[in-house]
């Protein structure tokens, strides 16, 4: 599971910012958004853009994301394209 945090418009004033905290099962969900919290054993171990945690070749959230290809691709799946 990721967590991740976006800033944006939302239900406040125009141009007032909002964080929006999200905890996802599958990584592509969080692949947009500002910022990602990779957790491990109740605390936080990364956080960060995504990509640049992606850069980072040995960290959580790289080896999270490749473990997460790999896992798709051994089950048939193009981790490239959307699940359903």
């Amino acid at each position: 599971m990721t967590a991740a945090a976006s800033q944006g418009g939302g239900g406040g004033a125009p141009h007032e910012p909002v964080t929006v905290v999200q905890v996802a099962h599958h990584l592509d969900a969080v692949m947009d958004h500002t910022r990602v919290v990779v957790m491990h054993a109740g605390r936080v171990a990364q956080a960060g853009p995504p990509a640049e945690l992606l850069q980072q070749a040995n960290s959580p959230f790289a080896r999270l994301v490749a473990a997460h290809a790999h896992q798709h691709q051994r089950h048939g799946h193009d981790p490239s394209q959307p699940t359903a």
